[in-house]
């Protein structure tokens, strides 16, 4: 399988090896982007909407480990992330919720 760029008036071929509905890509961020960017609609097809938020918080993961968890328990459908980060003047932890429903 080639994704296909239109390049002055030609195309340009990235390959990508497929089986099935397995795709492996290419690790070479440029490359990578340019798939995507043509085979997107193709490979990525869903009716379904997803929908993402993104919450900052400026104490320690452990700070919010006991209301993360209730929240997972209460929100079976929903997706939690969490991701301490260790140098940063602005925030200590990213949560990330992502969802089917708004």
């Amino acid at each position: 399988m080639f994704g296909e760029e239109k390049n002055r008036g030609g195309y340009k071929n990235y390959p990508n090896v497929s089986v099935k509905n397995v795709y492996m890509f290419p690790g070479i961020p440029q490359l990578l982007k340019k798939l995507f960017d043509c085979l997107g609609p193709k490979i990525f097809q869903s009716k379904e909407k997803f929908f993402k938020k993104t919450v900052y918080f400026n104490v320690t993961e452990k700070t919010l480990v006991v209301a993360l968890n209730q929240l997972v328990k209460e929100c079976p459908d929903v997706i939690f992330g969490s991701y301490p980060v260790l140098e940063n003047s602005f925030y200590k932890v990213k949560i990330t919720i992502e969802a089917t429903e708004e």
